[in-house]
């Protein structure tokens, strides 16, 4: 009876999408709106199965586990998160996508990713993760280059199966050693007998598996694809940076009990992620179009959250990727809007200052309440606490000036109580639903960690002054900034011209279906270059 209730659930989840693929109506002669219809109206309904997934696990007494699906521990949190953020997006694809004039390959490329992802949401089989992780990828890059005979979005989905091709090849390889190290495709079975494995070949199969979900997540060295997939059709965009993106996180959350037998890793990924997360904030300011603005600000969020799986947090980087995706698809969604949006005012020092050491203060004053709540300078969660205090700290920054002095300071208050309020409690949920998997056991800071928090503080007040003045960024950084992302010989040249130099080659014809990406094609000084803060509403 209670397999039986499982396998209701699992096809409440998973069933919708692959049964709108294979309804007939799909194929049959139609409008494209009246297959995003039935298509968003599959994914709702995954998205319903879902929730009374999390409710049920959440009352029940065992874990809801069948075979190779595990609806417990990430998956209560990746289900309702991908079914939602696919269901959304279909909707919106409705009126988008309405002329398109291939509605069915979209509708179904859709359908099967979603499905795809879930899948890789649900799976507790190390065969069965590797074959749902494999197909998404090739999914998502014939999404993004949708637009069939538009040379940069074939370019891009081009880029994108060269980077997918690798980055699975080594998750696959990883998954097999373990497997053929355990005698199993169980991933918990996997876990226990991790720690009797050959070191080396354990080793090596957990860093193919890291660079799988590497690559994915657009972690340094394999960041330029993501840049170049902004050509995609906004509702893909949403998706990706919502979900798909968020790939490494899931793989490491998925894997963690394998993980834990061998923390020391760990710290490589923390210090890519460190090394991403600065590089993507930088390279967020100098955007002037607003998609490559909130993919490079998609690069420096996926470098935090692999920072925060780095220091063994699972529930912190469950918890960042789920908020991420949701505020990412908003603004994703929302870009149309963006254009014409005022300037806003430079952020005030000051003010920020005054906001993070406020925010310090309510860390303490709720340390000291909350027992569950412990500060310590080896805890991982202390850093965290500290990136946290910081962002806030942004934001009351750069909020509009009341009347009075008083004003501002009682608006920033509320607000750093409110997002505080708000980064504890679901993370709080995260940790309950995650149980013994929330973190790394033993996992300690090190004078690296620490560090690396220095090297952030700094550069927050530096990047503050600078954007206060209104000082213009060095054009060497500018221009090096700027070519992020782009294909090696294009990005040579634009550095010369934007950095002032004359190019020695002749400068490539823009063809016209380029020129249709706009102010992103057109190059800039840093003294004109917009702030990309105004589009993205995140902070570095």
């Amino acid at each position: 009876m209670f397999d039986a209730l499982i396998c209701l659930l699992i096809a409440l989840v998973v069933g919708p999408p692959l049964a709108a693929v294979a309804d007939g109506r799909l194929r049959a002669p139609a409008k494209g709106s009246a297959r995003l219809r039935r298509a968003a109206a599959a994914l709702w309904c995954s998205f319903a199965g879902s929730v009374a997934v999390l409710g049920i696990a959440w009352l029940a007494a065992t874990p809801l586990v069948l075979g190779p699906i595990a609806l417990n521990g990430p998956a209560l949190v990746l289900t309702p998160l991908i079914s939602f953020v696919a269901a959304l997006v279909a909707t919106f694809s409705v009126p988008y996508m309405a002329a398109d004039p291939r509605p069915r390959v979209y509708t179904e490329r859709l359908l099967l990713l979603a499905a795809a992802a879930l899948v890789v949401g649900i799976s507790r089989d190390a065969a069965l993760f590797a074959l749902a992780w494999v197909a998404t990828g090739p999914l998502l890059a014939l999404l993004v280059g949708h637009a069939a005979g538009w040379a940069p979005a074939e370019g891009a989905r081009d880029r994108m199966l060269r980077a997918f091709a690798v980055g699975d090849a080594a998750l696959v390889v990883g998954v097999l050693i373990l497997s053929l190290q355990a005698g199993t495709t169980r991933i918990d079975m996997i876990a226990a007998q991790a720690s009797a494995m050959a070191p080396v070949l354990r080793d090596v199969a957990l860093v193919g598996l890291l660079a799988g979900g590497i690559v994915r997540t657009a972690i340094l060295p394999a960041s330029g694809w993501l840049l170049t997939s902004v050509v995609a059709p906004t509702p893909v965009s949403a998706l990706m940076h919502a979900g798909l993106v968020n790939a490494g996180g899931i793989a490491v959350a998925l894997w963690a009990p394998v993980l834990f037998s061998a923390p020391y890793l760990l710290h490589g990924l923390f210090a890519l992620g460190a090394a991403t997360a600065l590089l993507g904030s930088a390279s967020m300011l100098v955007r002037t179009d607003v998609k490559r603005a909130l993919a490079a600000s998609t690069m420096g969020q996926m470098g935090f959250m692999m920072m925060q799986a780095g220091l063994g947090q699972i529930a912190y980087a469950l918890y960042h990727l789920a908020a991420h995706g949701l505020f990412k698809a908003t603004l994703f969604l929302g870009a149309g809007s963006a254009v014409g949006v005022r300037k806003p005012e430079a952020p005030r020092p000051l003010a920020a200052i005054g906001a993070a050491l406020a925010a310090a203060a309510m860390v303490l004053g709720a340390a000291a309440w909350l027992p569950w709540l412990e500060l310590a300078l080896n805890d991982p969660a202390t850093l965290l606490g500290l990136f946290a205090m910081l962002a806030a700290a942004q934001v009351a920054a750069e909020l509009p000036r009341r009347e009075t002095r008083a004003g501002d300071v009682v608006q920033g208050v509320v607000l750093i109580a409110a997002c505080a309020g708000l980064y504890l409690g679901g993370l709080g949920l995260v940790a309950a639903v995650l149980g013994p998997l929330a973190s790394v056991p033993g996992m300690a800071l090190t004078p690296l960690h620490w560090v690396v928090g220095a090297v952030f503080g700094a550069l927050w007040l530096t990047q503050l002054v600078v954007s206060a003045r209104r000082a213009p960024i060095p054009p060497a950084i500018y221009a090096r900034l700027m070519a992020l992302g782009r294909p090696r010989a294009a990005a040579a040249d634009a550095a010369l011209h934007t950095a002032g130099r004359r190019s020695q080659a002749p400068a490539p014809a823009i063809r016209p279906a380029e020129r249709l990406q706009g102010a992103s094609m057109r190059p800039h000084t840093p003294e004109t270059a917009p702030n990309a803060r105004a589009v993205t509403g995140e902070t570095p």
